[in-house]
């Protein structure tokens, strides 16, 4: 099964309405610095943070490593929350993961783009990850889904909206009607996808 084949099934088994069946998108550029009109392709954010990853990221993620990737990806996230404190953009700004790291302050992006990139540090496989940006109930938002083979469940995992720091086990499914109005874009890696508002 090709990947693109495989989101396409997850992301409609978990209620996630699509743009049409050619929803795959090659690139979706995304203003990433205000100040300085900065535009990057969303895959491309997160692909350039795994090629060469810092070696303090490298460290922790390995530290955070659990006996499975459930286990694995929770670790990150209260690590995140516990060690980052969130602080709202003025203006647009997505920061690296390790500027993140040395800030210990960040908004939603940058908390969660370092959530997905410990995940993937940590060996966690970029099937099982996806990066949402939308709105939520306070305004637009960035955030970490994650795809448990365990449960075969989709779940949300968001250091800074609503965040549960509960297994993955008791977190309910992931549906794009809990918390989140409409969904923008969709993406890790490997894809990117642009789903309906809803």
């Amino acid at each position: 099964m090709t990947s693109q084949l495989f989101y396409k099934k997850l992301l409609q088994a978990y209620n996630v309405r699509l743009l049409s069946d050619n929803f795959i998108f090659s690139s979706i550029r995304w203003l990433i610095n205000s100040r300085y009109r900065e535009m990057s392709n969303l895959n491309n954010w997160l692909s350039k943070e795994l090629i060469n990853p810092d070696e303090e990221l490298v460290i922790l993620a390995d530290k955070l490593v659990g006996k499975d990737d459930d286990e694995t990806v929770i670790n990150v996230l209260r690590w995140v929350s516990k060690n980052i404190k969130y602080k709202a953009d003025i203006g647009e700004e997505w920061i690296r993961p390790m500027e993140t790291l040395k800030r210990k302050q960040a908004d939603c992006e940058d908390q969660n783009t370092l959530v997905y990139v410990l995940c993937r540090l940590a060996g966690v496989h970029q099937y099982k990850l996806l990066c949402g940006i939308g709105d939520m109930t306070d305004g637009g938002h960035f955030w970490v889904m994650y795809y448990s083979t365990k449960y075969m469940k989709l779940v949300s995992i968001d250091a800074t909206y609503y965040t549960k720091l509960i297994s993955i086990a008791n977190r309910e499914e992931f549906n794009d009607l809990s918390y989140h109005k409409n969904i923008w874009y969709l993406f890790n890696e490997d894809i990117v996808v642009k789903s309906i508002p809803v």
